[in-house]
């Protein structure tokens, strides 16, 4: 059953990859959301890996949230595939004038979402 939401990751980063340099609009954003830790690659990069560990892990032990941890671990590694290999990462989706963003910050908005959800409807 896990195999499909690793189908989803899988899916959505490759999507991201592919628009990240087929997309006529880029930003390169050096830090993280409003490039918080602007040029503090190894600390991003070391986040990045402990956010996925954590987030497989609780993958593998829940099993009603895999859907949205499926989406934070494909946002959170497409971005590290960026920060990794070019120093930083590709922000290709204005936002009017307020901000850019790419498919994994999407993804891991949603996934936030998904998880926020499904914890409300189960404390009720």
């Amino acid at each position: 059953m896990w195999k499909k939401y690793f189908l989803i990751a899988i899916f959505i980063v490759l999507i991201d990859q592919f628009l990240k340099y087929f997309f006529p609009y880029k930003v390169k954003n050096y830090g993280a959301s409003f490039n918080l830790l602007e040029n503090y690659k190894l600390i991003l990069i070391s986040i990045s890996i402990l956010a996925i560990i954590l987030f497989l892990f609780l993958f593998f032990k829940t099993k009603e949230n895999k859907l949205g941890l499926s989406f934070l671990i494909s946002g959170t590694f497409s971005n590290l595939i960026d920060r990794i290999f070019l120093g930083y990462v590709i922000d290709y989706i204005p936002f009017f004038n307020l901000f850019t963003f790419n498919l994994a910050d999407l993804s891991n908005t949603i996934g936030v979402l998904i998880l926020i959800i499904i914890t409300l409807k189960n404390e009720k």
